[in-house]
Order: C-alpha cells, then structure tokens, then sequence
C-alpha cells in the first residue's frame, strides 16, 4: 500500500481527536538498522509508532518484525507521517518471566512523551515474542494506544490488550508457533516467519485503518472551472485504500450554462491548463473541443496594425505542427460553457452538487471545524472548505475583508458577432488582434465559421461599473457607440464585427487581479483553501485565468491526497501556486501596457515585431 504520508489520517480524523493538524516537523529519521528514536529526537507526527522487539534481538526495534513493520509504515505514510520509536528494555530470556514489566513502564513513558509534545498524534503500540509482553502492560498501565499490532504474542487469546477494543487489536500468530499457540518457550520456525508473508503489509494496513475512522466532509464554494476540476481531480488522486471524502459543492447559479455570458474561448496552455486536464483526464476531449488548430484555423494568432496589415503573423508558422500534437505544444482555446460542461461531465457520480445554492460567509469552530452559511439561510458544517466562487468570492470578502481586487488599468468592451453567411475573409483563417498605437487594442477569437468575439481595450486611470446582460441589452446603442468612437481608427471589418453584435452578448468590464493568498499568514488556523480567481484574480490580458484554475485545483487535490498534515497540504500548494500565479499576473499587467503603447514606444515595438516576423519566416 504506497501512499506517501496521506492527509486521509487528518481529514478522516477530523471527527476525532485529529481536528487540530499537527505541527509540521522534521519527518522520522529512521531509514534501516536495529534502533530508532524518533521519540526522543522531538519529531512529531499523525502517528506514533513504538515497538518492543522480541527476546535476544538487538538495539531497540530488533532485527526482524521491528524494521519491516517501521519501512512498511513510511512508505505507506511517508516519512513525515509517522515517528518510530523502539523501547530500550534488556529482552533477555528471563525478562519473560516478569511478563512485561521489563520494558513495560518504558514503552508508557514513551507513550505519553509523545503525547506532550504531540498532543495530536495517535499511538500505536507494537511488539514481537516478549514484546507483546512489554505491549500488554504498558496498555494496562496508562500508554492509552489508539491501537495495537502483535506478532507471535504470549499471551495471544488469553488478555486483551487494555482496553483496547478488539477492532483496534491486530495479532497475528503463525501456525506452528508454539509461543503463541501453545505459550510456550519453544522457538520453531513459525515463530520466525513473520517477516517472509503478507503478515507485516497486513500490519500496516490494519494500523491505518483503525485509525481512519468516518468520512471527511469537504464543502467546495463555487462549481465553476476550479472547483469542478478540484472534485474530479481529488477523486482521481485519492488513495484507494480509504473511504473517499464526502464532498459538496454549492453553486449559487443554475445548473444550465448561460451560453450568452460564458461563450467567449478561453486560451488554455500547454504549460499549465493542458497538463492539469491531462491529469484530469480529460485532455483528448478537450482537444476536440478547440476552436483553433482545427477547421484551418491556426492555434497561434497574428499581430495586424489598425489597418489590418500584419505586424506579426504566427498561424503560417503553426500550420506544420496541426493536429492533436501541434495543440498540445501551441495551446489550444475553448469556449467557456463547452469547458464547464466538460468538467461537469466529468463530476463523480457520488459528488453532490446543490444549483442555486451560494456561500455567503464561513467561520472556524472549536476543532477548527468550519460553519459555512448558505444563502436560503442554513448552515452546515465541514471539516474542509474550498472557496472556488470566483474572483468577488464572497467567501473571501467574510475572512479577509482587506483582500480586495486591484485595478489592472484597461477596460474591456466585448461581443460576440453571429454573421448571416461568414466572417469577413481576413479572419476566416486567422485570429488575435490590431495594435493601434493610439492607447487602443481590438482582440478577435473564433468561435466557428459564422461566429466570431470580438474585445476593444483601452487605458484607464479609473475603473468602469460593469454592464451585461439585460442592462447591456438596452443600453445597446449607447456601448457600441462608445466601440465605434474609441476604435475610429480601425479600418474595415472592423465595423462589420461591431454591426453584427448579438446585444445578449455585450459586456463592459474593468480589468481586475489580486495578488495570490498566502493561507499561512492569512489563514492560519482555519481549514480553509483558496482556489482559482477566489484566492488570485487574473485580468483577462494575463490570458490564464482558465489555466490557473485548473492548475490550482490539480495541485491542491494532489496536496491532500499525498500530504500528512492539512496545513502541510496547503503550505505545499501555497508554495506552488504562489509563484505560479504571481508570475501570470504581472505577465498581464505587463501585456496591458504593450497592447496600449502609444507614440515613440509604439514605433519600438513596431520595429520590434518586424524583427521577429523576419526570423520567424526564416525559421519556416
């Protein structure tokens, strides 16, 4: 069973004693050998292993049981998952005779030094031969083990261990092995057989089960990109061995996508949004899904000045890399609605999903157990919750009221056009967008042969009030009015695409981010995880809004699946994301003072797309 030190022990703990992660420390230092002190050198864990090993064996974890048992625990928890811990006690022949009482009160000391230091940890005892001796007493005299594992016990079915239940009680006993089937002193081979079968992987795996019990109950806030792509991507990656998680999603919209407010395309990277679907498994079917790289339709889009000559042309270098292997190296784009219905379809049959249903606000209880408010007015409690309710999250305005969105200095004006016949001819075969040089960016994105979006820029020193849906259908004339007046510069089919705007479609909005959350200083003592536009709101100019999202809920399921400690898993993400994210808002901030160059740092960069548009011809 390889798991590598799973939060399945804190999220399943979460209805015990495990409600509080533990504090993350140095992982066990034992590797091999006949001692281990874990214990002793102050590490802390979810799970405290202490042995007693068997007559005659040397250091103090044995030779035989002791160190198969103590591997097979860290591959399966992972290093930082368990502390091992051998008892120092003489193990002579005669120390059998005291029935335990030789290493006994040293195995309850041990037991309830780690409790001090480790007020969270589970303690499991274990011992072969005269060590399931030393077990019993300490169990009797105040070691409280959460469970209990024996092999070759003396005293197999005649004591109970404490009072251990015997759910929590694993002892096995070899056929022939006169010491604990007979309880005698006889030493056959049975005896030392132990570590030859499947008895030390049972070990294991009965030590981490008992101490899993129940179901973890994960609320997500929001299902949209990140937060179906969380659900999908933590049932992929939860180990098999354990009870999956319960987990809720509650999304304040309808189950129906709004095909008017969510049909714009979405660039989706190969770096990022193409490998998270990857591991989501669900790559092939979005790369069927493209609107570009298909229908000849290049993946790479063309740079053209304000009268639509070229600055920079990209799709003829991109038509030698078509097909599924040229959008997995170029990126490919997708329609909102079509990634979300993908995600949707992709929801694990057991998931609940409540439509209609939002977050309003979250709060942390006493075993940091969270109180999430729903807007019809209840309230439930989780041990987990995934704030992934977009870049207004409501979750977030609630527990970190300073962290607000920043204006990124543009405004965005866009629709969808739906041509009678085509498209005009320069962009049936080709898309992106005119660079004007005086402060004003026109962007286009194919949606297919009679469709087309369309998006004009400018620079702003302050914000504009958003306007969409049946707001911007009857202040209709007043936006593409505004359109024609700051796109004046723009030459035919400029105003074929404004002409043809569908008025459902029209936005008008304000480019806005947010730098990334670092849970560890925002959100110290709370379950709590940000994810997608929630935790880092990217301007549409950053092109990675999509792409994060999926990243972000591929890698915090990872986390969680595959971490010791919940704090462990987002400090893990927080590493991870932050950089990752950071890096994708100032590449918007950066693209935003580019397409809106105005004067001599225009001509620059005009001269500077010449440049490359010769080498890349050259390449070609």
């Amino acid at each position: 069973m390889q798991l590598t030190g799973t939060l399945a022990y804190l999220l399943y703990a979460a209805s015990l004693a495990i409600a509080v992660p533990l504090e993350k420390r140095d992982g066990s230092s034992y590797t091999s050998g006949t001692k281990a002190n874990d214990i002793k050198d102050g590490v802390c864990a979810p799970v405290t292993f202490i042995f007693a090993r068997g007559t005659t064996e040397i250091g103090n974890i044995g030779e035989t049981v002791g160190p198969a048992l103590a591997k097979k625990l860290i591959s399966g928890l992972g290093r930082d998952g368990v502390a091992i811990q051998g008892v120092e006690y003489p193990a002579s022949i005669l120390g059998n005779a005291q029935l335990g009482k030789s290493g006994g009160p040293t195995m309850v000391d041990l037991a309830k030094q780690a409790k001090s230091s480790c007020p969270d940890t589970k303690i499991v005892l274990s011992g072969y031969s005269q060590g399931g001796l030393v077990t019993h007493y300490a169990a009797k005299h105040g070691a409280e083990p959460d469970c209990a594992v024996l092999y070759g016990d003396p005293e197999y079915k005649i004591d109970k261990v404490g009072d251990l239940d015997s759910s929590k009680v694993k002892s096995f006993c070899a056929t022939g092995d006169g010491v604990c089937e007979l309880h005698t002193f006889d030493i056959t081979a049975a005896h030392l057989s132990y570590t030859t079968g499947n008895d030390i992987s049972e070990g294991a795996e009965f030590i981490q089960s008992s101490i899993l019990i129940g179901r973890p109950r994960i609320i997500v806030a929001g299902a949209g990109i990140a937060g179906l792509a969380f659900a999908r991507a933590l049932e992929r990656g939860w180990p098999k061995e354990h009870p999956k998680p319960e987990l809720v999603i509650y999304e304040r919209s309808s189950k129906d996508s709004d095909r008017e407010r969510e049909g714009y395309t979405l660039g989706i990277k190969p770096e990022s949004g193409l490998h998270a679907l990857e591991q989501l498994g669900l790559l092939d079917a979005a790369l069927c899904l493209s609107t570009v790289g298909c229908n000849d339709v290049p993946p790479l889009p063309t740079i053209w000045s304000k009268d639509w000559r070229p600055m920079l042309d990209l799709s003829t270098r991109a038509k030698s890399d078509n097909g599924d292997h040229g959008a997995r190296s170029t990126g490919i784009r997708l329609i909102r609605y079509e990634l979300r219905n993908l995600l949707m379809e992709g929801l694990p049959s057991h998931t609940k999903v409540y439509w209609g249903k939002g977050c309003n606000a979250a709060r942390v209880l006493d075993g940091r157990k969270i109180q999430v408010e729903i807007d019809d007015g209840s309230t439930e409690q989780c041990d987990l919750l995934i704030a992934a309710d977009g870049a207004n999250s409501k979750v977030r305005s609630v527990l970190l009221p300073d962290d607000t969105l920043n204006f990124a200095g543009a405004v965005c004006l866009m629709g969808t056009s739906r041509f009678p016949s085509r498209k005009p001819a320069v962009l049936e075969h080709k898309w992106g967008m005119n660079l004007t040089g005086e402060g004003t960016a026109f962007l286009t994105f194919p949606v297919d042969k009679n469709t087309g979006i369309w998006a004009l820029t400018y620079r702003s020193s302050q914000p504009q009030e958003r306007i969409r849906g049946e707001e911007a259908v009857w202040r209709k004339q007043e936006i593409l009015d505004e359109v024609r007046e700051r796109g004046n510069m723009l030459q035919k089919p400029f105003n074929e695409f404004i002409e043809a705007t569908d008025p459902q479609t029209l936005q008008v909005f304000s480019a806005m981010d947010k730098v990334p959350v670092q849970h560890a200083k925002a959100l110290p003592a709370a379950n709590i995880a940000l994810i997608g536009d929630a935790n880092h709101a990217m301007s549409p100019f950053s092109g990675n809004g999509a792409n994060m999202a999926l990243a972000d809920a591929v890698s915090l399921a990872s986390r969680l699946s595959s971490c010791t400690s919940l704090r462990a898993a987002i400090d893990d993400f927080d590493a991870e994301s932050w950089p990752r994210s950071q890096k994708a808002i100032n590449r918007g901030r950066w693209i935003i003072s580019l397409f809106h160059l105005k004067g001599f740092a225009f001509l620059l960069l005009r001269a500077l797309l010449a440049v490359v548009s010769v080498l890349v011809a050259w390449k070609r």
